[in-house]
């Protein structure tokens, strides 16, 4: 059966792809087919914005964060969640390379309300912090908090 692109990423569209391969693949593997269609779906939006840094190795460190915020949360994210988080914290990395402008939040009630977010994004995030040597600032943690809230 065709299957536009779109749905499988925005509209959550796997359905279809389960039903028709549940006799071939296993729960297990019909779960890392759709994290590999969004991962590398993710990756050639990815590539057209990034300059300086590896796409396949951020988006590597981006995903990995982001499974392991999932588990942290106790929620699995919609497919369009996963793939906004994916292109805004590789862009987002490759600005605090470059020392670009970050547009700013109400931070203070943020960092007040919201620690335990804080907290857990910056444990899933110290890879990648280090890696790059670059620390996310609370107005993106905020930012990626009311990405996580809306999903």
């Amino acid at each position: 059966p065709f299957i536009a692109i779109e749905d499988l990423i925005i509209h959550d569209g796997y359905e279809k792809l389960r039903q028709y391969f549940k006799s071939y693949l296993t729960e297990e593997q019909l779960d890392i087919f759709e994290k590999n269609i969004l991962k590398n779906f993710s990756l050639s939006n990815v590539m057209n914005n990034l300059t300086i840094l590896n796409p396949n190795k951020l988006l590597e460190h981006v995903s990995h964060a982001i499974d392991e915020l999932q588990l942290l949360l106790n929620k699995r994210f919609r497919n369009a969640t996963c793939f906004g988080l994916y292109v805004h914290i590789c862009c987002l990395i490759e600005r605090l390379i470059t020392k670009q402008a970050i547009t700013s939040f109400n931070s203070d009630d943020f960092v007040n309300e919201h620690q335990d977010f804080i907290l857990t994004l910056k444990q899933v995030m110290k890879e990648v912090e280090y890696f790059y040597n670059v620390e996310i600032p609370y107005e993106e943690v905020e930012y990626i908090y009311e990405y996580v809230k809306n999903d």
